[in-house]
């Protein structure tokens, strides 16, 4: 994240002195949407994976062919769901990839594409030939490695987008458009044939959406350099980009991907563009400061760009006042060692060592909300800032402002659906930064009159998403949504807004609940 000069202000976050209060253990405890967010992560870890290759023999082979061993059977179901839905997606009868499939590494024989490769000029790569029509992996230095490190769907969907692009040359895609038009398609195509695993259409591969969690991850580690023009050539788009086609079409369908081919010719993406450079020129800080002292801080920006957001979203959208927190020093850091630093919630017994590393809201008088506030561990917020990047601290804030959001407007359930509607919240307000949102309350106006703004910067949005896989509530993604559905809930209001956001408690957020295999099944 960066501002655009920010006069220095009071720092409003606040290491309070106050009495910490000692509880019993919160598993005991209702949850009071009155009282605090702090028992919204009340719950014992619950999570639903199944047996991603409960059809695949890999009885006796050894462990450095079990990449070739899936992706062999992976590809067979890729081809069986084109098969079935190659006539409605891009019409005519699917015709399979005649070229064969190949493992290749640095002492194995090497593909061809129209030419000989050396292996340095392929390796650590999967990739689709079409003079040849082939496709190709690297199976000793990239499909092991992701095998071990992400599980065997990875694998799966590497060939599903893959197998992409060979559904592409077959009429999907217009071949004169730009790269990153085939790329996020080709996700697009892998997520869609995702959900036809998910919703049980194979007897060979199977997967949950707490399964995805760690494909998300798969997508991040193959995403494009932080700044990478997506127009570039060999552009395959952020981590971000790639989630979220991948997403449309595990949410929507392949026919939603074949429509890429409409919004790119008419000069739309579907990929963010977020520069290295303001349209002065001038080059973005990646990373604004973590010393809440620091007029530029990433607190300061952050609380700030939340507050006016929500001062005027809050009565655009549902009509309802916001009462402001941070100009009040209502948000309140702790820190995990020092107990009298953790403050007191009314009516709520939060220990210390249950508080560590977590953030919450705290609601006191309901008719009365100047006595409500936020509180965050400031190492865990150190830990995301080092490890991640700033924006993983916004994102770590701005699901508490969501929470104080929708306890104003009554949405602030113990459910799914409520949970996601928060990271909705938070999309909504991270989109309002895209074109660099302006501090507008006067407690952030330059004294002669000017007014500051704070806009995203190349890779936020990457970290948004990297943050989701680190940062939850508890363990219990059955009840506040696994990584998957809260990526999908942040895009969700990063590109629809709050009027999208405020259907979820009544419609359902977008998830893909229903066919998703239980422990049972």
């Amino acid at each position: 994240m960066s501002a655009r000069w920010m006069r220095p202000v009071a720092v409003a976050i606040t290491l309070a002195t106050i009495a910490a209060a000692c509880g019993d253990d919160r598993d005991d405890q209702a949850f009071r949407r009155d009282s605090s967010t702090f028992e919204r992560r009340s719950s014992g870890e619950t999570t639903t994976t199944v047996d991603q290759t409960e059809g695949i023999d890999l009885d006796g082979v050894p462990e450095a062919d079990q990449d070739d061993v899936i992706i062999e059977a992976a590809i067979g179901e890729v081809e069986k769901f084109w098969e079935e839905n190659f006539d409605d997606v891009v019409g005519g009868e699917f015709v399979p990839v005649s070229g064969g499939f190949f493992p290749y590494g640095p002492n194995r024989e090497l593909p061809t594409c129209g030419t000989r490769f050396r292996y340095e000029q392929i390796a650590e790569n999967a990739f689709y030939c079409p003079i040849d029509d082939l496709i190709a992996w690297d199976t000793d230095n990239l499909t092991n490695d992701m095998l071990e490190r992400f599980g065997p769907f990875t694998l799966v969907i590497v060939m599903a987008h893959e197998y992409g692009h060979a559904v592409q040359t077959r009429g999907a895609l217009n071949p004169q458009l730009p790269t990153i038009a085939g790329e996020q398609q080709a996700d697009c195509f892998a997520g869609a044939f995702t959900a036809y695993v998910n919703d049980g259409e194979s007897d060979v591969l199977a997967v949950s959406i707490d399964d995805l969690d760690r494909a998300v991850a798969g997508f991040l580690s193959l995403r494009d350099e932080i700044g990478t023009d997506t127009e570039s050539e060999g552009a395959h788009g952020s981590g971000f980009d790639r989630v979220g086609a991948f997403q449309d079409g595990f949410l929507n369908g392949a026919e939603t991907c074949a429509e890429y081919e409409d919004i790119f010719e008419s000069g739309e993406s579907t990929a963010v563009d977020i520069p290295f450079v303001d349209e002065t020129g001038q080059v973005r800080q990646l990373d604004a400061p973590f010393d809440p002292a620091d007029p530029d801080s990433i607190f300061l920006l952050t609380l700030g760009s939340l507050e006016t957001f929500w001062a005027s979203a809050l009565e655009e959208q549902f009509g309802e006042e916001w009462t402001p927190l941070f100009q009040d020093e209502r948000v309140i850091a702790f820190d995990p060692e020092d107990p009298d630093s953790l403050p007191e919630c009314p009516g709520e017994e939060i220990d210390l060592d249950d508080a560590a590393g977590q953030a919450f809201a705290c609601f006191g008088d309901e008719d009365d909300p100047d006595d409500d506030f936020i509180a965050f561990d400031l190492r865990r917020a150190a830990e995301l800032y080092e490890n991640i990047g700033d924006f993983a601290v916004s994102g770590f804030l701005a699901r508490q402002y969501s929470y104080v959001a929708q306890q104003i407007i009554g949405d602030l359930e113990d459910d799914k659906d409520s949970f996601l509607q928060a990271d909705c919240f938070s999309g909504a307000w991270t989109d309002a930064l895209r074109a660099g949102q302006r501090l507008l309350s006067p407690d952030f106006d330059d004294a002669d009159g000017g007014q500051n703004s704070v806009t995203l910067s190349a890779g936020d949005l990457d970290e948004a998403i990297q943050s989701f896989l680190l940062v939850g509530d508890d363990g219990d993604t059955e009840r506040t949504g696994s990584p998957f559905e809260r990526a999908a809930a942040f895009r969700d209001g990063f590109f629809n807004g709050l009027e999208s956001c405020a259907t979820y408690l009544e419609d359902g957020a977008p998830s893909a609940e229903e066919g998703v295999p239980s422990q049972d099944d």
